[in-house]
């Protein structure tokens, strides 16, 4: 699998890793997967959260990911027109 990157280059997919780290406001533990490939940038899909659960929501407050069953909220910080998740993961080579 390769993605399309926003100059039209092709990086190729290297794998699937387990994350987990501290949120920044929250101070709570989480993990997610995540498609390894070489981006300087990491981006997450609403599409993909929402089907494993959560909502999101953007607005004037930043935005938040809600997980459904517990109810447990991850902020999200709004800088410069992109939300960003706030996200201390311990240093780890793939």
């Amino acid at each position: 699998m390769q993605y399309e990157v926003a100059n039209g280059q092709r990086i190729p997919n290297l794998g699937e890793k387990e994350i987990e780290g501290e949120t920044d406001i929250e101070g709570r533990r989480t993990i997610f997967k995540a498609q390894v490939c070489e981006v300087s940038k990491p981006l997450m899909s609403v599409k993909r959260l929402i089907e494993s659960g959560h909502s999101v929501l953007f607005d004037h407050e930043g935005g938040r990911i809600t997980n459904q069953k517990t109810g447990r909220q991850i902020w999200l910080h709004e800088v410069n027109g992109m939300y960003h998740l706030r996200l201390w993961v311990p240093s780890a080579g793939f």
